[in-house]
């Protein structure tokens, strides 16, 4: 996937190269005027010779043959990736073997998956679309800002988007200013650009305004009153109702198994002996609202408010999985810590993990549940591993049995407010018996050690909840949803709505052909390579815009505009 997103920026990048590197305009056909000075009738002079579109002339086009060039090696690379690399790769993670035979299952090629054909029929028609061009050539007179051809509502809000949308449009001028030739800094191109921009945006807008003293209409206040209260409440709330047990499409994400871990740790978990361990569930029940209330859990405050169907009783296995047979070097260490009365930290431990079918990496604890052993218990704990024979003790309010298990982040233990209901109390049993082995050498007794833990009759119990997950945007938290949809467009939104009092003076502009012209001959003689020029031009816009009487006198007064507008309506 990697590689395929890298290999199309790679062709974006090189077409957009071959576009902005094919033969500019002819500098013999305008002339070599220049324009030195920023007076009314130079300045209107200039713009009509700007606004002239002559055609142009190549004698060769090198843009257009490194586009056949890149033409004909993607036709040979996309055939060559999509029935054979890609395939071939997938059919040996799958099965093994990168070509499928009668006997395959799960196998993936052109005769048997039509996706993959239909995937190289999308190529096709891009393929088709570039012979076209290549056959036609590129446009003899081209405009770069494709959008901003035609003044209409659906491009007013494309251009307002293309501002607004992070990163497309400094990615699109950073490709654009790193491949032509120009004498402005990229930080000019993106005052220009968006100069360009807002003058258009202001076309647009006063195309859009109703003639004078016409009425609002009733549907246009609907559309955007209650239409546009209704959008800003969906996107202020509508993320905490995805990440809330509101969201109707949320799916069950409840525990499919478990293991449990307990043992004893020495100074701080410096070191660790591993008892018992099991992964086997002996009972596996989903929670109702009797056995929610049977057990006193809506007496927890913690817990009371949460959806018992979302909940499950699990009952792990007493007996480990397998006998604890220690090296001798370990046991005659563990024994040695238990013993020693200058170790002042040695604890029984009881860690938890929850396997489910999307992220199942959150199910786990945090920290293990842990509990102190006195010097006492120690000692007959030494003695029972060291000579071999049965132990027991009762830990009471070993370990909290209700868990939360969240989507997005780690579980935790609840029920702190009532632990004499979510605090369980376990025996620790160990079973020793002693047997004869013959060897070589010999006669030797071996110990085997049998560990047992329980809170009731069968096992160890927990109590789980777990939160419900939407797989549409699994791997989202509510600030990310917020970060990367919301703010974006809450922004957009933002750009329509505020600000404009600041912009008065360009995104009013009643008549903006002649700034608009002035924008398109920037890139005229950029692209006729008359660098100087370029410069002259866009500092004459920066000029004009800085002076709001000549920005007025060259684009008209707006109620003037207005007037006209109203009368050509009539």
């Amino acid at each position: 996937m990697i590689l395929v997103l890298l290999c199309f920026i790679l062709i974006i990048i090189l077409e957009r190269y071959s576009y902005l590197k094919s033969p500019q305009i002819n500098k013999e056909a305008h002339g070599n005027n220049t324009f030195g000075s920023s007076t009314t009738e130079e300045l209107e002079e200039y713009t009509a010779l700007i606004s002239y579109k002559t055609q142009m002339y190549a004698e060769y086009n090198y843009g257009l043959l490194m586009k056949y060039v890149l033409h004909f090696f993607m036709v040979l690379g996309v055939l060559f990736m999509i029935f054979w690399y890609f395939p071939n790769r997938g059919n040996m993670k799958l099965t093994g073997q990168p070509i499928c035979t009668s006997t395959s299952t799960n196998c993936n090629d052109a005769t048997s998956n039509i996706w993959i054909t239909f995937f190289y029929l999308i190529f096709c028609v891009y393929f088709a679309l570039s012979a076209k061009q290549i056959c036609y050539g590129w446009p003899e007179m081209r405009n770069i800002k494709t959008l901003r051809d035609k003044a209409s509502s659906v491009n007013k809000l494309l251009v307002l988007a293309y501002l607004t949308v992070p990163f497309i449009f400094e990615i699109n001028l950073l490709m654009d200013w790193a491949f032509t030739k120009t004498s402005l800094t990229i930080f000019q191109w993106f005052k220009l650009d968006e100069v360009h921009a807002m003058i258009y945006y202001a076309k647009c807008l006063f195309q859009s305004y109703l003639p004078l003293g016409t009425k609002i209409s009733a549907l246009m206040k609907v559309s955007f009153s209650v239409l546009g209260l209704l959008a800003a409440l969906i996107l202020a709330v509508g993320p905490m109702v995805i990440f809330s047990s509101l969201n109707p499409i949320a799916q069950d994400n409840k525990i499919t198994g478990a293991e449990i871990s307990f043992g004893i740790y020495v100074d701080n978990q410096l070191n660790t002996y591993e008892l018992l361990s099991t992964s086997q569930i002996i009972s596996l029940v989903n929670m109702d609202s009797d056995t929610f209330k049977e057990r006193k859990l809506d007496q927890v405050e913690e817990v009371k408010l949460l959806d018992p169907s979302l909940m499950q009783i699990v009952v792990m296995q007493r007996y480990s999985d397998t006998e604890w047979r220690p090296t001798s070097q370990a046991k005659q260490g563990l024994v040695t810590h238990l013993k020693d009365t200058n170790i002042k930290e040695i604890k029984f431990y009881l860690t938890y993990s929850f396997r489910r079918n999307y992220k199942p990496e959150y199910a786990s604890s945090i920290s293990p549940f842990a509990q102190d052993i006195d010097m006492e218990t120690r000692l007959n704990l030494h003695d029972a591993i060291a000579d071999c024979h049965a132990f027991n003790i009762t830990l009471p309010s070993f370990y909290y049995k209700v868990i939360k298990l969240f989507s997005e982040f780690a579980g935790v233990t609840v029920g702190a407010s009532k632990p004499d209901i979510v605090k369980e109390t376990v025996i620790l049993s160990l079973d020793c018996s002693k047997i004869n082995v013959n060897t070589d050498d010999g006669t030797h007794v071996i110990s085997t050690y049998s560990w047992s833990l329980n809170s009731t009759n069968s096992g160890i119990e927990f109590i789980t909840w777990s939160e419900q997950v939407t797989t549409a945007i699994l791997g989202y938290t509510a600030l990310t949803l917020y970060i990367s949809v919301v703010i974006v467009i809450g922004n957009y939104i933002k750009e329509l709505t505020r600000g404009s009092s600041t912009r008065i003076i360009i995104r009013d502009i009643p008549d903006p052909d002649e700034l608009l012209n002035l924008c398109e001959g920037v890139i005229i003689y950029r692209l006729q390579n008359n660098l100087k020029m370029e410069a002259e031009l866009y500092y004459i816009l920066i000029d004009i815009l800085r002076s709001p009487e000549i920005l007025k006198i060259i684009t008209g007064g707006s109620l003037e505009q207005m007037k006209k507008k109203s009368l050509t309506t009539l």
